[in-house]
């Protein structure tokens, strides 16, 4: 990891007293005294030196970057800001919470990508227990509008690219060059170039996990199984995607075309119909075998998705071997 860059970061409200800049402190970083091997990186003052007379950062600009390390106790809370966001979770957890209701709450862990555009409120936080490293930056301009949309975090601010080791190394090396040398113009465009680079690598890898979409259904599939004779429970499936339940849901359902509580429920009723040729055995233990207390309820369920009760049912599968 990069080394300790403590010496470089400073306080953005000591460049806001410079009058000669205007720098907007809603975009201001947290207080959050760096750990060993950490770094927080301000390029305000260059770009506003540079602002937008380089052709080259006119449509993306870098404004900070940096890496937190095991970043025990740090979190941040912005009502408003005018700069996109970006995180790259590498060990570890944190939370974020995008606008103002509970549904927008994300946990994100090891490899997962996040993104928080302008004028959005938000409070995320590293996890107590097990706290995140996470590598992150600030950009500004339109071209940052167009890197999200390709990316595809039009429907969720959290994404999983996973660990991608190219993708640490790349933003490790950009954080060398920006500690080793001179904030130059040069260096601002280079940096901004990579950065870039860095994000449209991420889309060709979220890109390839699409192609993908069985891994989810067997992972699915599999948890089905193994949880036969439970009450379903969306969380833990989902978080192994790094996914909240909401829109591992809507993403089971775009590749299947039902919802995975369906989906489980049917994969019930069908293990309960080969359950159901064995006769020694009630329809009551059938179902409570398979997650159902009630045995009436059992059959109510059974009806809707069968369209027979497990008692006609099986009686219809003495009719079906007498005429075979």
């Amino acid at each position: 990891m990069v080394g300790n860059f403590s010496n470089l970061s400073y306080d953005i409200k000591d460049i806001a007293n410079k009058k000669r800049l205007k720098v907007n402190v809603m975009s201001a970083f947290s207080n959050w005294p760096l750990s060993a091997g950490s770094c927080r990186l301000d390029l305000h003052e260059k770009c506003f030196q540079v602002g937008g007379c380089s052709p080259l950062i006119s449509h993306f600009m870098v404004t900070a970057a940096g890496f937190y390390r095991r970043a025990a106790g740090h979190f941040m809370r912005r009502v408003e800001h005018d700069e996109h966001l970006i995180g790259y979770v590498t060990s570890g957890h944190g939370y974020l919470q995008i606008g103002s209701t509970a549904e927008r709450f994300h946990e994100v862990g090891p490899g997962s990508l996040w993104w928080i555009r302008p004028g959005v409120p938000h409070y995320y936080y590293a996890a107590p227990e097990k706290p995140w490293s996470v590598y992150w930056a600030h950009v500004q301009k339109s071209e940052a509008n167009a890197l999200f949309d390709l990316i595809g975090f039009q429907e969720t601010p959290v994404l999983s690219v996973g660990i991608d080791q190219s993708m640490i190394q790349e933003f490790e090396r950009l954080l060398i060059n920006l500690n080793q040398q001179p904030c130059t113009n040069a260096l601002l465009i280079s940096v901004s170039a990579r950065l870039r680079a860095w994000l449209c690598e991420a889309a060709v890898i979220l890109e390839d996990h699409s192609k993908k979409p069985s891994a989810i259904i067997e992972h699915a599939n599999r948890a089905f199984s193994q949880n036969i004779g439970k009450k379903f429970c969306l969380d833990g499936i989902a978080a192994e995607f790094n996914l909240s339940k909401f829109h591992f849901s809507r993403k089971y359902k775009r590749l299947t075309g039902k919802s995975p509580v369906t989906a489980f429920m049917e994969f019930k009723m069908n293990y309960a119909c080969e359950l159901l040729t064995n006769k020694n055995r009630s329809v009551e233990e059938i179902g409570y075998q398979i997650g159902f207390d009630d045995g009436a309820y059992f059959s109510k369920v059974f009806n809707k998705y069968i369209g027979l009760t497990p008692s006609k049912y099986r009686s219809n599968l003495g009719v079906i071997k007498n005429i075979i």
